[in-house]
């Protein structure tokens, strides 16, 4: 075996194959190559990709290598993918093949995408893989739920993933600095949100919420649909065909709502259904209220709510009784 190992380290070789189609995984499209320069030095086997393209796109840098190709317990493949574009469903779909779930999608702005995994020969060692990928000026889809972000650092290790100083925006509503570390087997995360402006106003700009320069904890779960649970604050919002926020101690939001200040309202919750930020409905459960509503000749503390905020006007009733408040700028 001494003799082996001499031989083995001692030979070299190159190999160069012009127009060569290289398929990664059975379940991926080929990818193909000007050339493919082919290197066998210290028992390992090289393979550089030369202008390498996999669906129109270019994986410049891209390579393969064989270490300890003559040794059953140490041998591995590291397989190389460097892009320079979307992370599409082209590009998705070579990391899904390979178990590897990134719950979105890219729909513009540019990636700069590195990953590096390694087989084993063993079939009882683990495949290691690592990848980072750095976006910019992109949006981006997670099931239904569409945001941008002006960058974002993502961190791949095996099926862990690390989101950096992700810049967040959706819509005109959130806009935040993200850093989570999600689980691309179970789609759940949790992490660090630093709220620049967490805004929900009514059509004429007038201010129902306004978070500002707030940190919380937060938790993401992408699965079916995309809830975020704001910790520190005790709102929920989930993203379905509506967008629904859950407000279940209204003293946490108090000090940023102009409109609970207005009445007075510290104590309780609130639920929102927004549709648009022309119409907003939605059911609260207030307490320690300061309101001149009687019932009775008695003066009432609490209520159950329900009502909509459409246009200019807020329409509120209380549930089971007959009181009716209409309030118009």
């Amino acid at each position: 075996s001494d003799l082996n190992e001499l031989v083995y380290d001692s030979l070299r070789g190159n190999a160069q194959i012009e127009a060569a189609k290289i398929r990664f995984h059975k379940d991926v499209d080929v990818i193909n190559t000007k050339n493919l320069d082919i290197t066998f030095e210290n028992d390992s086997l090289g393979f550089k990709l030369i202008e390498p393209t996999f669906k129109d796109k270019s994986l410049d840098g891209s390579f393969v290598m064989i270490h300890n190709l003559t040794s059953s317990q140490l041998g591995e493949v590291e397989v190389n993918i460097k892009a320079n574009t979307k992370l599409d469903k082209d590009i998705l779909g070579i990391l899904k093949a390979y178990d590897i779930n990134l719950p979105l999608v890219q729909n513009s702005g540019n990636t700069d995408a590195s990953l590096q995994m390694i087989f084993p020969y063993e079939e009882d060692k683990p495949m290691i893989t690592k990848g980072v990928f750095l976006l910019t000026d992109a949006d981006i889809l997670i099931n239904k739920f569409a945001f941008s972000s002006k960058s974002a650092e993502v961190l791949l290790k095996d099926s862990m993933i690390e989101i950096k100083n992700a810049d967040f925006k959706y819509k005109d509503m959130i806009d935040a600095i993200v850093n989570i570390n999600l689980d691309t087997k179970t789609l759940k995360s949790e992490g660090l949100v630093d709220i620049k402006s967490f805004l929900i106003a009514k059509e004429n700009k007038e201010e129902i919420v306004n978070i500002k320069n707030k940190t919380s904890a937060i938790s993401m779960d992408f699965n079916n649909e995309v809830n975020i649970e704001l910790k520190d604050l005790e709102t929920s919002v989930k993203v379905s065909d509506l967008i629904y926020v859950d407000v279940k101690n209204l003293s946490k939001i108090y000090p940023y709502s102009k409109l609970l200040k207005d009445i007075s309202i510290k104590d309780g919750n609130i639920s929102l259904e927004i549709k648009n930020e022309n119409e907003i409905n939605f059911n609260a459960f207030l307490k320690n209220i300061n309101l001149p509503i009687q019932k009775d000749e008695k003066e009432i503390n609490s209520i159950d709510l329900k009502g909509t905020i459409k246009d200019k006007d807020i329409e509120i009733f209380a549930l089971n009784d007959d009181i009716k408040l209409v309030i118009n700028d």
